[in-house]
Formats: C-alpha cells, sequence, structure tokens
C-alpha cells in the first residue's frame, strides 16, 4: 500500500522537483511552460467528498484563472 500511496503522490505533484524539471525542459526546447495549479492551502486528498473543502478549491481555483496572466498567454497560444 505504501507504493501505491507514493506513486500517487508523484503522479499528482503539483509543485517541487517534478515542475522544475518539467519548466527547465520546456524551456531548453524553446517550448512555453503553463502551470495551471491553483495554490492549495493544504492537502486535499483526490477522494474529498467534504462540500466545505470542495467549494473552497472551486473558489481558489476560479479566482485563480481570473488573476493569473498565463490564462491570456495561453489564449493567445491556442488561437494561433
Amino acid at each position: 500500500m505504501h507504493t501505491l500511496h507514493m506513486l500517487t503522490e508523484q503522479i499528482s505533484a503539483a509543485n517541487g522537483v517534478i515542475v522544475s524539471r518539467s519548466a527547465g525542459f520546456s524551456l531548453a526546447l524553446g517550448i512555453p511552460f503553463f502551470r495551471f495549479s491553483p495554490p492549495l492551502p493544504s492537502d486535499i486528498q483526490l477522494d474529498a467528498r467534504d462540500d466545505e473543502i470542495l467549494i473552497e478549491m472551486l473558489w481558489i481555483a476560479r479566482n485563480y484563472i481570473y488573476t493569473h496572466p498565463d490564462i491570456k498567454k495561453i489564449c493567445e497560444y491556442l488561437k494561433q
């Protein structure tokens, strides 16, 4: 069970070494790198069902979309 938990953590990592490595590879290849992971105040389980937690996550994601400048950049790339 420990291995499964560790694998799930690595696959769903939204920050740390995985993100840094991906950004570095993209930069080296001249490819724009976009990270669309709103910073959450705590770790949320993938199977979370608590309405209060889910609504807070939705609110944070919505605010992130409206205040993050990379959203407009990716839209420009997609329109090309």
